[in-house]
């Protein structure tokens, strides 16, 4: 533009020297001048000219580009990517692009003029003028990040803000680049929604997390892991092991471990038991490297967790299972007692039976009486102890009565002293006036050998003193120390031991089913509890006093029974009543039948007697009225005693009928009613019992009355 400007003046510098020279003929001195020069001034008039119009040629394309650059420039503001904003100093919009205008969905003519801070989010205003003033006062670049609202929308952007040369004349300006960075700051909003979410699950996962440096340093430990070691982040990160309060031996173990996995690149998992204020805990830690994406080892986590209550449930599962075990044994020794138990009530039949017959053949107070009479107690006794085979094995059933604890006591603590070694001095105090309770015989007699018992293992290695007393004593109201008990009068029974006593801790667990401080296969746990049980079921309570190494006393109380019962089956002179009825006996032991028909036969009963089910069957389909009533075993071979009930039940609905059993699984006393068998009568048969029986359900049938079970 400067060479057209200067090539045109020129050109009409020369064009009015030219116009001078024709009309002022007297510069011309002579006619070669006047030739000379006009033509000089022509010609290079002409080239100027050709000069002039080259330029002008130029600047016309140098203007038609200006004005293509200006468009390209004005397309380029409006409609570039990024949105673009001339502010002056007090935040007005002076200019704006289009982009900008679409961020808003403003009409561009509607922006101008407008404070931008009316776009503004109202929470982010600070930020803006915060932003205006930085800008202001320090004349360089700025940056920051907001909100602005679009319609009802808000979106994120991101200011680049310059301050615009202050021209004479014109206020301060400030250029502001607008981007949108919704999507960004979604994306960096949900990223940090989930390190939250992932801090949160790692400081809640239940494990402890730590991770190291190749120096053993910790560069992360979870809030559980801070926790346990009663830092914080600050405290923990870059240091060690030790600084952080972990014991030198587990220092050790760690150390050894996680080099080994910076080394090989391979996990390692290892045990090891802490010692913390809540007492010893069992942990596992699983460390695993992190790799470089060279494959070297970068780092290596840390990952533990408390399996104390796993490693507790373990044991406790492996002692159930030796119990179980020992379970196991107990049942199959029940099993062989049962069939031992059977095999001795068949021999105890007829040395009871003939007891009892020659008792009668014999003159009332003569010698032989007496000796037949101390043969039937002694038999009697034998009776009971196989009752308590049977209730061992679990094929018998409690039986309450009155029972005098005296005769108990005596029978446990002769069984006692031939089973405890003489390092162990045993002594009684027993009160022959303590009154009778009412219990089952078998289940007393497990209480005293179950505590006396115990008392012997306590005293097993050193020896000592085993003090049995039995005393009745009364219970005010409100008693101290007494609360489980009624006021009245109570059997107390007292189990003393000179041993090792019992531990403070562990009193509240000595009731607990499977609980034992014994050695594994020395105990089920089961003894206390079962005493426990069996006293509570008869109203009583249990006491138990002890100290270590002093010893231990336990008090168990019994209620006295009201008044005394006068039925005793073993009072031989009470008489026994007999009938004149029909009886139809049937049992496979031909010994048995014999008896039982004699016993019958003598208290004027007509038996009619068979030593197998079918042949009972077909005898009483010859002639069914003749029969009132039908004896049965329970146990025979083709068919049991319920089934020759049912097929002589088919025959005639109306007979009675009694089961005898040693024991028998399909039937017992609690449900021989719901079967329809009217009597049952244990094995062996006592004749006062069966004499009782046969009565018993012959006078119901008489009168109507529904079924009544009776023994």
């Amino acid at each position: 533009m400067v060479a057209i400007e200067d090539t045109q003046a020129k050109f009409n510098q020369l064009r009015r020297q030219a116009e001078c020279l024709m009309r002022d003929k007297d510069v011309i001195s002579s006619p070669e001048n006047f030739e000379e020069n006009p033509l000089k001034l022509i010609h290079e008039l002409q080239i100027f000219q050709i000069e002039l119009e080259l330029q002008n040629q130029e600047l016309q394309r140098s203007q038609q580009a200006l004005m293509e650059s200006q468009r390209c420039y004005a397309e380029f503001y409006n409609f570039a990517p990024v949105g673009h904003v001339t502010l002056n100093s007090k935040g007005i919009i002076y200019k704006c692009n289009l982009t900008f205008s679409d961020m808003l969905l403003i009409e561009l003519t509607d922006l101008l003029n407008q404070p931008l801070s009316n776009y503004i989010f109202f929470e982010d205003q600070d930020i803006f003028y915060l932003h205006l003033r930085k800008l202001s006062d320090s004349k360089n670049r700025q940056v920051c990040e907001l909100r602005m609202k679009k319609d009802a929308a808000l979106f994120y952007v991101h200011l680049e803000s310059t301050f615009l040369s202050k021209q004479p004349g014109n206020e301060d300006q400030y250029l502001m680049a607008v981007i949108d960075i919704t999507e960004r700051a979604k994306n960096e909003n949900k990223l940090m929604e989930q390190k939250e979410q992932y801090r949160a699950l790692v400081n809640n996962i239940g494990y402890y997390i730590i991770r190291y440096d190749r120096n053993l340093r910790h560069i992360y430990a979870n809030q559980k892991a801070l926790d346990a070691t009663l830092l914080t982040v600050k405290q923990s990160n870059g240091e060690s092991h030790e600084k952080m309060g972990f014991p030198q031996r587990l220092c050790e173990l760690c150390k050894k471990n996680i080099e080994f996995v910076f080394d090989t690149g391979k996990q390692q998992n290892i045990e090891f038991d802490v010692e913390m204020v809540n007492g010893l805990r069992s942990f596992e830690l699983q460390l695993n490297p992190e790799f470089t994406p060279e494959g070297r080892v970068q780092t290596v986590i840390g990952i533990s967790r408390d399996v104390t209550k796993r490693k507790q449930t373990e044991i406790k599962t492996k002692e159930l299972e030796i119990k179980l075990f020992q379970a196991h044994k107990i049942e199959a020794i029940g099993i062989l007692a049962g069939g031992i138990a059977h095999d001795l009530n068949n021999i105890l039949v007829p040395i009871i039976g003939y007891s009892e017959i020659l008792q009668e053949d014999f003159p009332k107070g003569s010698d032989q009486q007496e000796s037949i009479t101390e043969i039937l107690r002694a038999a009697l006794r034998a009776k009971d102890l196989v009752k308590q085979i049977l209730l061992f094995s679990r094929q018998s059933h409690q039986e309450l009565k009155p029972v005098r604890l005296q005769s108990i006591l005596e029978e446990a603590l002769k069984l006692l002293k031939s089973s405890i070694p003489t390092t162990i001095d045993i002594q009684t105090d027993i009160d022959s006036e303590c009154s009778m309770v009412i219990s089952d015989p078998t289940q007393i007699h497990q209480i005293i050998m179950n505590l006396a018992t115990n008392a012997y293992h306590s005293m097993q290695e050193s020896g000592g003193k085993l003090h049995v007393s039995l005393k009745q004593t009364e219970i005010e109201s409100n008693p101290t120390g007494f609360f489980k008990l009624l006021p009245g009068k109570y059997a107390l029974l007292k189990v003393i031991d000179t041993g090792k006593g019992i531990k403070k801790d562990i009193m509240d667990k000595i009731f607990d089913p499977y609980f034992t401080t014994k050695e594994t296969g020395k105990g089920t746990g089961l003894g206390l509890s079962m005493v426990n049980g069996i006293v509570k079921n008869y109203h009583g309570d249990i006491h138990v006093y002890s100290e270590p190494d002093k010893g231990t006393e336990v008090h168990v109380y019994l209620p006295i029974m009201k008044k005394r019962s006068k039925n005793d089956s073993s009072d031989f002179s009470e008489p026994i009543q007999g009938g004149t009825e029909r009886i139809l006996l049937v049992d496979d032991e031909e010994m048995i039948v014999n008896l039982e028909k004699k016993m019958l036969e003598r208290l004027g009963y007509q038996v009619t007697s068979r030593t197998g089910s079918v042949d009972a069957l077909e005898a009483f389909k010859a002639n069914p009225d003749i029969f009132d009533l039908i004896i049965s075993d329970m146990t025979m071979p083709n068919m049991t005693g319920l089934q020759l009930a049912s097929k002589i039940r088919a025959v005639r609905s109306d007979i009675p009928f009694i089961i005898c059993t040693g024991f028998s699984e399909m039937i017992n006393q609690e449900n021989s009613k719901e079967k329809d068998i009217q009597g049952y009568v244990a094995k062996p048969v006592i004749r006062r019992e069966l004499a009782r029986m046969i009565r018993d359900v012959l006078t119901i049938k008489m009168l109507y009355s529904p079924p009544t079970l009776v023994c």
